[in-house]
């Protein structure tokens, strides 16, 4: 068992201390648990690795059984297995190479050397910056005897799409594979290769740049050696941003855009509010009022409250419109959907400074798309836009694309905080509000993993999957949008473990046409919404396990039109027409949940032939 960070970095694990094994032996196969589980970014890789001994003792006239003689082919056949799995990993020589000569000299001949092949291409040594570690001859490929290790000279010169001019420099493009494929580089390029850490500084004055694309335009061409890391550092201020960022670096792993880490401080309570729905501005007493700074943005992750769930729906990122250090109080915008505002309730939770700002309003793109490679870690930072037409960031590029937003990210505004389309990405703690639609849009086949999601205030949907596509955003909450908090349809799937669905206007969670949601965890919470906490409706499934569904404006749970709900454990009170309700071939199964009221009557067919089934 191999764990491999996100920098490419692979440490080989001990079996009882750092994972354990069961099902050895099991036909069906076993299973692997990792002691400490991989933390995102990391991966685990598993390998066969077998004793390699004979182990049946065949007699002659002895007893032969089918079992034993299959089991020891098959203990053959993997041995095969793992020997191949390791030679497909080898450098090795072409078939057409009559006799290759590949073997090593040995360690005391070898030592402080350079690898070489020699006139007939088999391999040698010979001391580093000599010639002789050179391709010597006067062929059109050859390099002549007298080049100096790393001239122009030492490369391979020719006129070939893969050669190098004579007067390369070298660690130049034009030393590299020089071309227009998505691996090649341009030959305009200067120094196509970064060896060491490196801060690229972003600021209105005495930076590198001033500006994100600036800055991520003088890296484009350039390769990261695999330790490596490339920090594009942005001041504490408020950038603008003309056309999109093009996220399509090969090492787009290694490359971290960030603000300045925020101060963060206490929100002890609610000052007072004003306005309307979609446009509250809302007085906030906190410990530090001197951190914030006027048309800068703070960002609200686990705000608290005395009773209910109101609370949430401050989660979220909001421009600060007032300061006044001197009373601990700030002023920000909130866009709660709701007719009267729901966070009333807020006594405490921490509010952090976001006064890195990127504010892409001019641009007539969407903030960042996404290319082949498509990696973009971010964080510390907000971005913000007034654009009612496009996404913040915006993939809809074929191959697998990462977006990690692992850190204080805020959303505002925008047509879709996130769009993608038949892709995959994971964006974690990313945090959006006010957008004008939906706050993500999961479509055609695209696949999300949003751990720790917060979608508050959006225009429509909080989030919107549909088409196939999959959204895993374990411990999100969802608050305050103008109509669904997660609207699932057409064969799509929403999971969310320990998620909060709340004091969204219409309906906690919709589930249409096939759909399939999963909520889980005792700590999740779907209460307060306008209408129904979940809707499941045309041939749906809902699995809702421990939660607990309060207050909603309608039923807890609805389920119709040959749809399935699994409610088993979950806790339901106060829902305004009853907690549990099916309908049209709806079907409920109910075991162990909490609830006062259904329709129809437990285990009673009704309601054009539903049933509510308790297991009993």
């Amino acid at each position: 068992v191999v764990l491999t960070d996100s920098g490419g970095n692979a440490a080989v694990q001990v079996l009882g201390t750092h994972y354990a094994v069961s099902g050895v032996g099991n036909a069906d196969g076993g299973g692997v648990t990792m002691v400490t589980p991989p933390a995102a970014g990391e991966s685990v890789t598993i390998r066969r690795v077998m004793t390699k001994l004979q182990t049946e003792d065949i007699r002659n006239q002895g007893e032969l059984y089918a079992q034993d003689h299959e089991t020891a082919l098959d203990r053959l056949t993997m041995m095969v297995l793992e020997l191949s799995e390791k030679i497909d990993r080898q450098i090795t020589a072409p078939v057409s190479d009559s006799s290759p000569s590949l073997t090593l000299p040995t360690a005391a001949r070898r030592a402080d050397k350079a690898l070489i092949f020699d006139g007939v291409g088999d391999a040698a040594v010979a001391a580093f910056g000599s010639a002789a570690a050179l391709d010597a001859g006067t062929g059109t490929g050859d390099v002549p005897t007298n080049a100096a290790f790393g001239s122009a000279a030492a490369l391979d010169v020719g006129t070939g799409p893969g050669d190098v001019p004579t007067n390369a420099a070298f660690g130049s493009a034009a030393a590299l594979d020089v071309g227009t494929g998505p691996d090649d580089v341009p030959t305009n390029a200067d120094l196509a290769f970064i060896s060491e850490n490196t801060t690229i500084s972003v600021a209105s004055s005495g930076g590198d740049f001033t500006t994100l694309k600036d800055a991520s335009d003088s890296i484009k061409d350039k390769r990261l050696a695999p330790d490596v890391t490339v920090t594009v550092s942005l001041a504490p201020e408020v950038f603008t941003e003309t056309t999109s960022i093009v996220i399509s670096h090969p090492d787009g792993a290694q490359i971290l855009i960030t603000g300045p880490t925020p101060s963060s401080t206490a929100i002890t309570g609610q000052q007072g509010v004003s306005g309307s729905a979609g446009a509250y501005s809302c007085v906030l007493n906190v410990s530090n009022a001197s951190i914030f700074e006027t048309g800068r943005y703070c960002l609200i992750g686990e705000a608290t409250g005395s009773s209910g769930e109101g609370h949430a729906v401050y989660n979220g990122c909001w421009e600060v419109t007032d300061v006044d250090a001197a009373n601990s109080r700030i002023t920000i915008t909130n866009t709660d959907r709701n007719s009267s505002f729901s966070g009333g309730n807020v006594n405490g939770g921490t509010i952090k400074a976001l006064n890195a700002v990127i504010d892409f309003s001019t641009a007539a793109t969407h903030g960042f798309t996404f290319g082949n490679y498509g990696y973009l870690w971010i964080r510390n930072m907000a971005l913000v836009s007034t654009s009612t037409s496009k996404d913040c960031f915006h993939i809809n590029t074929a191959g697998t694309q990462h977006l990690d937003a692992d850190l204080n990210v805020g959303v505002n505004g925008w047509m879709h905080a996130l769009s993608i389309r038949g892709n995959t990405a994971r964006c974690a703690g990313l945090a959006v509000s006010n957008t004008l639609s939906h706050g993500l849009t999961v479509w055609g086949g695209g696949r999300v993993d949003a751990p720790s999601l917060i979608a508050t205030g959006c225009g429509h949907n909080g989030a919107f999957i549909t088409g196939g596509s999959f959204l895993q955003a374990n411990h999100c909450c969802v608050a305050g949008n103008a109509d669904f908090g997660a609207y699932v349809s057409w064969g799509s799937t929403f999971y969310s473990w320990h998620g909060v669905l709340v004091h969204n206007p219409t309906t906690g969670l919709a589930l249409t046409g096939n759909a399939t949601g999963w909520i889980h965890g005792e700590s999740a919470r779907i209460s307060d919404n306008g209408s129904n906490g979940v809707y499941v409706n045309r041939g749906s499934a809902l699995f809702l396990k421990f939660g607990r569904v309060e207050n909603n404006g309608a039923y807890g749970v609805s389920c119709v039109h040959n749809s399935t709900a699994d409610v088993s454990f979950a806790i339901f009170s106060d829902n305004t027409y009853s907690d549990i309700s099916a309908s049209t071939h709806g079907y409920v199964y109910a075991s162990q949940a909490t609830y006062t009221t259904t329709s129809p009557a437990v285990n009673t067919e009704g309601n054009e032939g539903a049933y509510i089934d308790t297991g009993s």
